[in-house]
């Protein structure tokens, strides 16, 4: 995603089997290092930024006539976002949880702030807590850990119960867009934001570093929209007749993006129509079908997703759905036309029932709602005021 701004500056990936400084016998102008590397990359260095030599880490080295800087832009990209949030909506407060040298880096970015710090952890150490001793006080939550990154998967230490109060949870895991921590945030009706606009706050820091250039002409909030429809697919959801199918065809066309229906998916796997399914072996066994196609598509990406409209009964669909996804709740005022070939939904009467039972699961997973889609004049003018509206909610 750097390459997005750094111009002419080739920008490649590297899988070294081990990180060693001979990786800069070749032409390589400068390097970002991920985990694990980043305790080693400090050690590496020939010299190193004020943040860095506080952490002890590096993320970012250039290669200077005169030998390798190591820079934590980490650290400064942190600093960006919290200060900013935190002097704009008065928070005083951090919960860090994790003491490893992610938690560190937070630490060190914070400490001239001005706010309270607590660090939480499994096996806490000096001036360190335990879970247990959460504080129900706490302004904002820093999740410092590697839980809920893409295939690691494990319980959150905190539960929504415990977060009830905080005011803002900023999670450092930026894949899968939506993390177990957003869950927890979503069921206590707490704002969250995932990490990715730190890792393009870093990004344009270590652009910056490598080229020596200003690159004032970034724009990284559009820069984050980009890289948000690169990387996340938008899933509409909705009862039978919403528009779903209508709607998400004319998104992709217009996004670039590639359109998958589930149902047509069911019948191409299958070769039996959702409505045959259901009138021929029941909801019951159409529903396990489903949710076999939906877990096939868990690390689709750059995709517009319509589901059927029970697909979010089974909560593993939504989790699945959702974490490479942002929910459209597509709506409608009108009484729609109905047909046989929504089985579960051929009459008004049947239509009002699936929506009293619906409704309620449709709100809760929704990240945006479209009200009658499918009969604006206009459908992507309407989607793009929702669609900036919670982006300029989500970037920090």
């Amino acid at each position: 995603m750097i390459h997005e701004f750094m111009h002419a500056v080739n920008y490649e990936l590297y899988d070294v089997p081990t990180f060693e400084k001979t990786i800069f016998s070749t032409d390589i102008l400068g390097l970002n290092v991920t985990a694990p590397y980043k305790s080693k990359a400090f050690k590496m260095v020939d010299d190193a930024d004020e943040w860095a030599q506080k952490s002890g880490s590096v993320n970012t080295i250039v290669n200077h006539t005169n030998g390798l800087k190591g820079y934590n832009t980490d650290i400064l990209a942190l600093r960006e976002i919290v200060r900013q949030r935190c002097l704009t909506d008065g928070y005083q407060s951090v919960g860090i949880v994790g003491n490893g040298a992610t938690a560190n880096s937070i630490k060190i970015a914070l400490q001239d702030l001005n706010l309270l710090v607590k660090t939480y952890a499994r096996h806490p150490q000096k001036d360190e807590f335990a879970f247990a001793a959460w504080d129900n006080s706490v302004d904002v939550l820093i999740n410092a850990t590697p839980l809920g990154m893409t295939h690691i998967s494990s319980i959150f230490p905190l539960d929504a119960s415990q977060l009830k109060r905080v005011k803002w949870i900023f999670d450092t895991v930026y894949a899968p867009f939506h993390t177990l921590l957003s869950r927890l945030a979503k069921k206590a009706n707490v704002p969250y934001t995932n990490g990715l606009s730190m890792l393009l706050h870093q990004a344009l820091h270590s652009a910056r570093l490598m080229t020596g250039q200003a690159l004032l002409d970034v724009d990284l909030k559009s820069l984050y929209e980009t890289v948000v429809l690169k990387t996340v697919n938008l899933v509409l959801i909705g009862l039978p007749y919403s528009g779903k199918s209508t709607v998400g065809q004319a998104l992709a066309k217009q996004l670039g993006m590639t359109f998958i229906d589930t149902d047509k998916e069911i019948h191409t796997t299958t070769g039996k129509h959702p409505a045959e399914w259901i009138n021929e072996y029941g909801e019951a066994r159409f529903r396990d079908v489903e949710s076999t196609i939906i877990q096939s598509l868990k690390d689709v990406t750059h995709s517009v997703i319509a589901t059927g409209g029970g697909a979010l009964l089974n909560e593993t669909n939504a989790v699945n759905l959702h974490q490479n996804g942002i929910m459209i709740y597509l709506t409608r005022q009108d009484t729609p036309s109905f047909t046989d070939t929504r089985p579960l939904a051929t009459t008004l009467n049947e239509y009002l029932t699936l929506k009293k039972k619906r409704d309620p699961l449709y709100i809760y997973w929704a990240d945006i709602e479209l009200t009658d889609a499918i009969n604006a004049p206009n459908i992507m003018a309407l989607w793009k005021e929702k669609w900036h509206a919670y982006l300029n909610h989500q970037w920090t």
